[in-house]
């Protein structure tokens, strides 16, 4: 009996140990749009200005080590596409969250715009100040506050500026894989709807 206790704590605090470092793989990435927290996993923002300020905390992105540590972004105004964004395993009929379904981004490794596209998501990264795909607001040792600001909408090879284009809805989700297992689950998304004040 008194070796039995020992083993009891242990269990537990292996058990205690293994319940934090989960809610840590898991933990939302403190994401806001426009000055805006978005507290829960689904809701709604609307946007009174022709600017879109998304700010939100990665990890260090780590190639070397296969740390691929990123915000991965998806956009449309098209609310069927909605149906793959989902838990669980990514599978390759996902064309928005398969892996290498990133859309490449411009000359300066930044994306102006949103791009609406029926597949794809931006890949935004930080592995140091010279190779980063959004622009940063604070760093630490294990976390980078990340800020994206976005102006229009990539469409048929054409920029539109939110303010020439006639789009009054859209929907976004933000996906962050922090244990880097394909897989989306609870805590490591958000899904919003963006309307536009026109």
């Amino acid at each position: 009996m008194k070796t039995l206790k020992p083993l009891l704590l242990i269990a537990l605090v292996l058990v205690l140990y293994s319940c934090s470092v989960f809610k840590k793989s898991t933990s939302q990435s403190n994401i806001s749009i426009n000055g805006k927290l978005l507290k829960k996993e689904r809701g709604k923002v609307k946007l009174s200005s022709n600017e879109i300020s998304i700010e939100f905390d990665v990890r260090p992105y780590n190639r070397e080590a296969k740390k691929h540590y990123a915000a991965k972004i998806a956009v449309t105004d098209n609310k069927e596409d909605l149906i793959y964004w989902k838990k669980g395993e990514i599978k390759s009929s996902n064309p928005f969250f398969y892996n290498l379904t990133g859309i490449a981004s411009k000359e300066n490794n930044l994306y102006d715009c949103f791009y609406l596209t029926p597949k794809g998501h931006h890949y935004i990264y930080f592995r140091s100040d010279e190779d980063k795909r959004a622009n940063v607001v604070s760093k630490s040792s294990n976390k980078i506050r990340l800020k994206w600001d976005v102006d229009c909408f990539y469409i048929n090879n054409q920029n539109i500026p939110f303010s020439n284009s006639k789009i009054e809805k859209l929907y976004i989700m933000f996906f962050f894989d922090n244990n880097l297992n394909e897989t989306i689950e609870a805590g490591e998304y958000k899904i919003y709807t963006l309307k536009f004040d026109k």
